[in-house]
């Protein structure tokens, strides 16, 4: 956004005053991100990466175990003192693009070691090593990528393990885990500690448990035989003490975000736990919108206006799909694609202006408590004054 340009229509506005305008735009000029200034920097590492892997690369039968191992420390040292000696002093994208940096060079140095000793290690052994060695330096980290590399880090880990054991019990793990982690994420002290990081873990929970409870609930449209109900089962057990903390953490809050929370669950594990031989269209319709209504209740209750859009533009495009569904045997193409658009108008048309009003009133009246309190502070210090006053006059 502009922002000179929506102060100058602000102020031809009568919105706000010169010295507001100033304020704001100090304000912006101090706690913008330098999205140009990361991108720059990110792409100057990268080829300064790539070209050293090159010039390795093209050279590497010429050039000794002991030279490589000694240029790989040089290498370690110079990223670790210099991370050190700045970590106080730097920008904060300096010191995360450091830590990036340091993680891949520790992935690059366990191969190299690897390549050089010609250790008999596999790639799990790899992945896993390195996610021990770099977990504590990522958990330093203040920004989204330093979160990003840390679930990516585990995810790969557990990936390379569940592929090798082959087991059907490491993904019935999968559901408590997410919700183990959603839990931490949202653990005040931890988030207050590590805000960035927990945003990401949070945002990668929200979106895995979303899209469970959207996808499974699909297999009421075909013949479905539960033959891992031993596993399902397991896995909604193994669910439950992250449920159940989660749902502590969050008694608190609105109770439509306790009740998605729950809904979560049963569109997750329900649809799978009752075998059927026929499709159950309807079934699945209302799991759908039932899920994605109480998704939306939730989410305006908390305030999240843009999964508060999502989920009612779900729940729209959901109610016009099933038309198509309902109709297209009935109509012939013509006729269908006429209703059908007249239809997505007036849903979409419907649905705009609605959340739109839903959300100017959601706005208001959050802005109405952050302003009461202060408005309340000020009558009770202008009070205290004019009765001060007053009594002096008296005396």
């Amino acid at each position: 956004m502009n922002i000179d340009k929506k102060l100058k229509q602000w102020l031809d506005s009568e919105l706000i005053d010169f010295a507001t305008a100033e304020r704001i735009r100090h304000f912006e000029q101090h706690n913008s991100r330098p999205l140009f200034l990361y991108a720059i920097s990110g792409i100057g590492a990268l080829s300064l990466c790539l070209g050293f892997i090159s010039l390795v690369a093209a050279n590497w039968h010429n050039i000794s175990p002991t030279t490589k191992l000694v240029l790989d420390i040089l290498v370690g040292c110079g990223l670790s003192g210099y991370l050190l000696n700045t970590r106080k002093t730097a920008p904060k994208w300096v010191t995360e693009l450091l830590i990036a940096l340091l993680c891949g060079w520790t992935l690059a140095s366990i191969a190299l070691i690897g390549q050089i000793y010609q250790l008999s290690g596999d790639g799990k052994s790899a992945i896993t090593m390195w996610t021990i060695l770099v977990t504590p330096l990522l958990l330093q980290g203040r920004s989204t990528l330093s979160g990003v590399i840390l679930l990516g880090a585990l995810s790969m880990t557990y990936g390379a393990w569940a592929e090798y054991s082959d087991s059907k019990h490491m993904v019935a793990i999968i559901p408590g885990l997410t919700l183990g982690i959603l839990g931490l994420s949202i653990y005040q002290p931890l988030a207050k500690k590590r805000p960035e990081i927990a945003a990401v873990f949070s945002f990668a929970t929200v979106l895995s448990i979303l899209g469970a409870a959207t996808i499974i609930p699909n297999s009421f449209y075909a013949k479905y035989s539960g033959k891992d109900l031993n596993y399902i089962i397991e896995a909604l057990l193994l669910s439950l003490p992250g449920l159940l903390w989660v749902w502590s953490l969050l008694k608190a809050k609105a109770n439509s975000l306790q009740l998605a929370l729950f809904a979560s669950v049963l569109c997750t594990f329900v649809p799978i736990l009752i075998p059927h031989g026929r499709g159950l269209d309807l079934f699945a319709i209302l799991f759908f919108l039932g899920y994605w209504s109480l998704v939306a209740k939730a989410s305006f209750d908390m305030g999240h206006i843009t999964l508060f859009r999502l989920a009612t533009f779900a729940v729209a495009a959901r109610l016009i799909i099933m038309y198509f569904e309902l109709v297209g045997t009935l109509l012939n193409t013509g006729l269908l694609f006429l209703s059908g658009g007249l239809l997505i108008l007036l849903v979409t048309r419907f649905w705009y202006t609605k959340q739109q009003s839903i959300i100017g009133d959601l706005r208001s009246s959050a802005l109405i408590k952050e302003v009461t309190p202060t408005q309340v502070e000020q009558e009770e210090k202008d009070t205290e004054q004019d009765t001060a006053e007053q009594g002096a006059s008296n005396k």
